[in-house]
């Protein structure tokens, strides 16, 4: 054998023990659906996958979508007069919330919904035909408190919309660091059956400075900048996702203590189209179940740590350039585990030697 074919043959002889060994050992046993339709082909099945759970908690006060008459019910209609209610106020066009309870919101804000309890009490609302509209201020600022749960009742379309038009990149929000047109400095949870439509020109969506957790409902954010943004976590359990951003469509920022720093994705339908990354998160990446598809300018997701997919979930990610690796497709991670179980449309993996054996090597 010539020279130059032996050193072919070792090459590729090394190229494909080492992606043999990162497709038993490390990534996955895959799904054959180079096609991409719905639902996939034949799969390849391994005895091994990742575990299906995620860091993920679900307490009963976030799973809590009902209400009864006797909780606070404020319908802010124009042939409204009332101004007080128990646990909240109307001052002028701003609706002041200070004390633990349900309260049932119908009808149109011109103004701002400010929640303001006590450290270790729990607010939970229930948007019932509700819509917010603030040309100056965060529509919605939940200022103070333990948790907050907003429920989309059943049959209902809600919506924020945050109309403020003269922020300008980099400088100070009019209210300070409140850049949500949902904005929550504790943990956001969001339940129910019914739909909420969130529209900002200003900043970002829904924002929680802790976590924000999307339990059910049918939610659609069309953000200037960041749709969807939990400093410490996001998660999915169900509900059809919406995301239009012009920047991150999910983001978390934060990995300062343990657990905190992920997205989780156990259910549900999450669709992002956005201007740069998809899915940007500052620790690791847990998907159980679910679909999720992703138009990218930039990656469609990244992260410093692990991404892990496994329990028959649909994965469709499209960066700009259109190729088929890894690297185009915009996943971005230290490692990445894959269950035989995935759905997605990839080729399969010795299609993407070029991709990971030079990752491996450092190149």
């Amino acid at each position: 054998m010539r020279k130059f074919e032996m050193k072919r043959f070792t090459l590729l002889l090394i190229t494909l023990l080492l992606a043999g060994s990162m497709a038993l050992t490390a990534c996955t046993g895959e799904v054959a659906s180079p096609s991409g339709d719905l639902p996939s082909g034949d799969t390849v099945s391994t005895p091994w996958a990742p575990p299906a759970e995620t860091p993920a908690t679900w307490s009963e006060f976030d799973l809590n979508d009902t209400w009864t008459e006797q909780d606070t019910h404020i319908n802010l209609t124009p042939e409204n007069t009332q101004k007080e209610w128990q646990g909240a106020k109307l001052v002028s066009d701003d609706l002041y919330i200070r004390a633990e309870g349900t309260y049932v919101l119908s009808g149109t804000l011109n103004g701002q919904l400010f929640i303001s309890a006590d450290k270790a009490k729990k607010v939970h609302l229930v948007f019932n035909g509700f819509t917010v509209n603030n040309d100056t201020l965060t529509p919605i600022l939940c200022e103070r408190g333990d948790k907050v749960v907003i429920t989309l009742a059943e049959g209902t379309e809600n919506f924020i919309n945050d109309n403020k038009a003269d922020y300008v990149d980099g400088g100070a929000t009019p209210d300070g660091r409140n850049a949500g047109a949902i904005h929550a400095k504790m943990g956001l949870t969001i339940n129910g059956t019914g739909s909420l439509t969130v529209n900002t020109v200003y900043r970002h969506g829904i924002v929680s400075n802790s976590n924000l957790r999307i339990v059910s409902g049918n939610i659609t954010v069309n953000a200037k900048e960041e749709g969807l943004r939990g400093k410490e976590s996001v998660s999915i359990r169900g509900g059809n996702v919406t995301v239009k951003s012009g920047d991150d469509g999910v983001k978390v920022n934060q990995a300062d203590e343990e657990g905190q720093g992920f997205f989780a994705m156990e259910g549900g339908t999450l669709q992002i189209t956005t201007d740069t990354d998809g899915i940007d998160i500052s620790k690791n990446v847990r998907i159980v179940g679910g679909t999720i598809r992703i138009s990218s300018r930039d990656d469609a997701i990244v992260t410093e740590g692990t991404v892990s997919i496994a329990g028959n979930p649909v994965i469709r990610l499209q960066a700009e350039s259109g190729s088929d690796d890894s690297d185009a497709k915009g996943i971005k991670a230290d490692w990445q585990i894959w269950g035989h179980d995935v759905d997605h449309d990839w080729p399969w993996w010795y299609k993407m030697v070029d991709t990971y054996v030079p990752w491996m090597l450092g190149i």
